[in-house]
This record gives C-alpha cells, structure tokens and sequence, in this order.
C-alpha cells in the first residue's frame, strides 16, 4: 500500500484560484491509494482523492478481474464509532449487507488500533452508492442512510477501468473548508456479506464468512496537530522568544557600558 500526495498541484490549483476567484471549482490535497495487491479489482487497485471547500472527489481505478461485488470505505471523523462490524444486522438491500458484513451468515473485520467507524461509503455497479451513517444508542447499533447517489459514474458494466464518485464534506459530519481530516479503512465484499481481502490497507485473515483485521488506516486531507505538540510548540516559542529578549538586553547592557553616562547625567 502506497500513499502518493502532489503538493505541486496544490501549489497550482491554488494559484489558480487566485488568478480566477473561483474558489468552488479548484480542488485540492490530491492524494493517492494503492491496494495491498492481496486481491484482484480493489487489492491491485488505485484510489484517487480530492476535495474542494464542501466536495470530496473520488476516483477508483480498477484492478484486474472485474468489478462485479461492492467496495465498502469506513470513515472515523469523530471520537468514538465502532472497532468492529460484529454488531451490524441491517440487510435491506446489498449496500447495507456489503456494510454489515452480514446477510445470512456473517463475516467480520476488526478495525486497525486508532480507528473507529464513524460512516461507511459504499458502492457497486449493480448496487448502487450510499453514505450511510454508523449509530449506537438506545435502540442498539445501526446505520442510518445520509445520501443516496453519490453522482457514482455507472458504466453499467463491472470491467470499465475506472469508475468516478463523489461526496460532500457534510456527509461524514464534517464543515465545510479545505482543512479537513478523515481516516479510513476499505474491504471488498459480495452482496451476500462474503469478504475478500482486497483493500487498500494491510488486511490479515481469510475470506469468505470468518474474520479479518486490518493492520493500519489511511488518512486523507490535513492532519490536525495534537494538542500536546501544540504546547509543545508554544514552550518552544515561548523559549526562543525569552532568548531574543535576554540576547538585546545583554547587547544593551554593553553598549550602555562601553559608551558610559552621558553629559545630562542619562545613560
């Protein structure tokens, strides 16, 4: 699994913008995924993203084989979610199941340490594409559709090279803006709930209806810095600027000492 970031087209596109004001059609942070090469359409696969102030651009580059079954793309934006699928049970349709992992029988992916889902992506060429947001509360653990359609290019055939989608920043509980940040996790699943290990994350485990777990996360957009290096960056400040202010008032103190009082008594 590769990550591949372009700053140069950053660079570009933000120039760009300032040369025509049109801050709504640039798109930034260009960030490419490869798959773990453990699989076919998705494990020897590229995933492209980009977003502008309120859109996240997506654009999946086929592997081999075809792309007949449903990719799944977990997203942790928030504290708290879930570090596993085992609780999942909804079964409407074949973007619920492929999220649940579940119809039938049951196969199940134990999140990365760091991650919990918070929203889960899904979409196929003869499923469809959804957001669906991943709940726990009173009435136990579900998932609530967000957005319906997410302008995903169907070519109505599972061996075109590429297929597009998109999704708005709101749609994963996030504010619009171009300083955003979102983690991931991906799997490639039947409409019946059987799980391969194509992803593009490190996976272990096996296919079919038993378990699998990822071994890390992807990370798309502008990382916050933590709180701890943020203190620690003021205490550095604060050091640096203590030393400006010690150095001028040594230089002072010399050059009061080198010239002596002056005539009216002032030094």
């Amino acid at each position: 699994m590769k990550i591949r970031t372009s700053s140069g087209l950053l660079l570009q596109l933000g120039l760009l913008v300032f040369l025509t004001g049109r801050l709504s059609a640039a798109y930034y942070n260009w960030q490419e995924y490869d798959g773990n090469q453990l699989g076919g359409p998705v494990g020897q696969a590229t995933l492209q993203l980009s977003n502008n102030t309120s859109t996240i651009r997506a654009n999946f580059i086929k592997g081999s084989g075809s792309f007949v079954n449903n990719l799944v793309i977990y997203v942790d934006t928030k504290p708290g979610g879930f570090t596993d699928t085992s609780r999942f049970t909804n079964t409407a349709n074949a973007l619920e199941i492929a999220v649940s992992g579940y119809e039938v029988s049951r196969s199940v992916a134990t999140f990365a340490p760091g991650f919990a889902a918070d929203y889960a992506i899904a979409l196929g060429v003869n499923s469809g594409s959804a957001v669906y947001r991943l709940v726990d509360d009173a009435t136990g653990p579900r998932m609530e559709l967000v957005h319906n359609g997410l302008n995903f290019v169907v070519i109505d055939s599972p061996n075109h090279p590429s297929y597009s989608f998109q999704f708005d920043w709101a749609d994963i509980g996030l504010p619009s803006g171009n300083t955003n940040f979102f983690k991931f996790e991906s799997t490639y699943l039947t409409s019946h709930g059987y799980r391969y290990l194509d992803s593009f994350e490190g996976v272990t485990g096996k296919i079919a209806f038993d378990y699998v777990t990822f071994t890390n996360y992807d990370t798309y957009g502008v990382e916050p810095i933590p709180e701890n290096a943020n203190a620690a960056l003021a205490i550095f400040g604060g050091i640096v600027m203590s030393a400006v202010l010690i150095k001028r008032a040594r230089y002072r103190t010399t050059i009061a000492q080198s010239f002596g009082p002056t005539t009216d008594g002032h030094q």
